[in-house]
């Protein structure tokens, strides 16, 4: 009776005040977090901490000539650990260039940013947006400005220096505000249902394998990019219900009205995603994301002409030729990203050429079924599809990519790179085909991790997981491979045979393999052949997955064990509140 009384009581205040049950949510969210990673405040700057907060120069205040200082603070290290100081030898070579010295980038930032900088941070900040991410510890390809500006924030602006209350604390709220945005995105693809999308929400706060993320403090880059991606999103999926003309407002505001709201949205959208792509460069996964919203809750609700109307047992050629263009582009860009660095730019060039072909082998085949009537009515549909989605969507992803290409080439230039450590990630001295099972292993090891989280690890590097096919791996260790395949493709399968009837199913699984594709070794390799902070942003995708097997399985056993409403009731909630009191544990 008190479950009953509990649901009646939330559909009355659903009805009478939607934003305050978002809020109510919200709280409760940040209630379940801050009790789950309460006992991390105390944690200090291990592993990667101690170099990325306590030697970057960038995060600690020039010192001042005026104040008298001792002696001995002003050794060789201090003075290494601050180049800004006015007795360094580092001054003349960053704060005292001649114009023609400098750099493009640096230039750049001089006549665009540095005039709005005032004294005494604007070197700290110049060398933030011009130097890579781990400057001056070593040359690295990753370009991360915003966060380590997030870094300054705590360790000089707040003055926390060294203690981690602060950075633990940043972090935390960060995680909170990522599950209220999964929850207002999950309460977008659930209309009106408030249990199942909190359920969702609530798997992504607690879950075990975002530790990693949220604990370890320079895991910061992950929470940020996650952020800028859900909200992001959270502004697309509201632009994308106003263009459809299914939003509340459409019947009473007028179409200028309109116009405005969709402008500021996409403006809103463009800044967040640069500001994303500027903390992480998995940021601009954002396209991944709202490509499959628009392909799963937008695309086959668009106006079809009754020629489109054929059977889809007839396009099982064209859907295996598609399958096999697709892992050929798989294999080339592999190839030429990871074999041959110099001939790299065709990587992006031998997929275009593969898409473009399996576009005409599609339009061929509805020339050949329909004599004519179909590619006209594809024609047609494809006009509307490509105004609705590219124009109005799509394409405003463009500057944050814009933003990362740039990077990659004029500021990330001065900072050589020689590659891939074969210690951290093993699949770089694998060949082709061997290191394309090996990290559809590890995608294998991920789904593992995420049902089963009960080990877990920091440092997954070297022979924790033996290549596919080396002379080091078991049998079970090349079986794995095949089986983590086998799952793979029945998921994507299952998703994609569902894509009408369960669209939020469909959309959880793609989203969750989309969003690890950039850090799974599949396409290119990376530094890290395995690690649970790559799971943090695919998270949502399984967490709404989870909350949909969860309470599929809940109403199951309600209909079965319970006689009476009241034991049904007490099923349904009592099952999905033990599993988030697992992962909470």
């Amino acid at each position: 009776m008190p479950f009953l009384f509990l649901q009646q009581k939330m559909d009355a205040l659903e009805q009478k005040n939607r934003r305050l049950m978002v809020v109510l949510l919200c709280a409760l969210l940040g209630l379940l977090t801050y009790f789950t990673y309460s006992n991390s405040f105390t944690g200090g700057m291990v592993l990667d901490n101690a170099i990325v907060l306590q030697m970057d120069p960038r995060l600690q205040a020039p010192i001042d000539p005026t104040v008298k200082t001792d002696p001995v603070a002003l050794t060789e290290v201090s003075i290494f650990r601050n180049p800004f100081a006015k007795d360094s030898s580092l001054d003349k070579l960053y704060a005292d260039k001649n114009w023609d010295e400098l750099r493009p980038v640096e230039r750049l930032f001089r006549k665009t940013a540095a005039p709005f900088l005032t004294e005494p941070f604007r070197p700290q900040i110049e060398r933030m947006f011009t130097e890579n991410y781990w400057w001056p510890s070593f040359p690295t390809d990753l370009y991360r400005p915003l966060t380590t500006f997030s870094y300054f924030v705590n360790y000089t602006m707040m003055g926390s220096k060294t203690d981690t209350f602060s950075y633990h604390a940043v972090n935390l709220t960060l995680h909170w505000i990522n599950a209220c945005l999964a929850l207002l995105i999950c309460r977008a693809l659930w209309p009106k249902r408030y249990a199942i999308s909190f359920l969702a929400a609530a798997i992504f706060a607690l879950h075990p394998v975002a530790v990693e993320s949220v604990t370890n403090i320079v895991g910061r880059a992950d929470l940020l990019s996650t952020l800028s991606i859900f909200l992001a999103g959270y502004i697309y999926i509201r632009l994308a219900k106003l263009t459809d003309g299914r939003a509340e407002t459409d019947k009473r505001e007028k179409k200028s009205a309109r116009r405005v709201v969709w402008g500021l949205g996409i403006f809103a959208f463009v800044f967040v995603s640069i500001l994303g792509v500027l903390t992480k460069e998995s940021a601009a996964m954002l396209l991944g994301f709202i490509v499959l919203y628009d392909f799963f809750f937008r695309f086959f609700k668009l106006p079809t002409p009754a020629q489109t109307r054929f059977k889809p047992r007839r396009f099982v050629p064209v859907a295996f030729a598609e399958s096999a263009l697709v892992f050929c582009a798989i294999c080339l860009v592999r190839w030429y990203v990871v074999y041959e660095p110099g001939k790299a730019y065709l990587a992006g060039i031998a997929p275009a050429l593969m898409l473009l072909a399996g576009i005409f082998v599609a339009v061929l085949w509805l020339n050949l079924e329909g004599n004519g009537k179909q590619f006209k009515a594809v024609t047609e549909t494809f006009q509307d599809a490509f105004s609705r989605f590219f124009l109005r969507g799509w394409i405003w992803i463009a500057p944050a990519v814009f933003v990362v290409f740039y990077a990659k080439k004029f500021i990330l230039e001065a900072s050589p790179f020689y590659g891939q450590i074969f210690i951290d990630n093993p699949i770089v001295g694998a060949g082709n085909f061997e290191g394309l099972m090996s990290a559809v292993k590890v995608l294998g090891l991920y789904l593992g991790l995420l049902v089963y989280p009960a080990d877990l690890s920091c440092d997954y590097s070297f022979n924790q997981i033996p290549v596919f096919w080396d002379h080091t791996a078991h049998f079970w260790d090349n079986a794995q491979a095949w089986l983590a395949l086998v799952v793979v493709v029945a998921l994507l399968v299952a998703a994609l045979r569902f894509v009408k009837k369960a669209p939020v199913f469909g959309f959880g699984v793609c989203l969750f393999f989309v969003m690890i594709l950039t850090t799974s070794n599949v396409l290119f390799n990376i530094g890290s052949i395995m690690a649970e902070r790559f799971l943090y942003l695919p998270l949502l995708g399984f967490a709404i997955v989870a909350a949909i097997m969860i309470r599929a399985v809940s109403i199951a056993l309600g209909r079965k064990i319970g006689e009476t409403p009241p034991e049904r009731a007490a099923c349904i909630v009592l099952l999905p509140s033990f599993v988030l009191a697992l992962l909470g544990v």
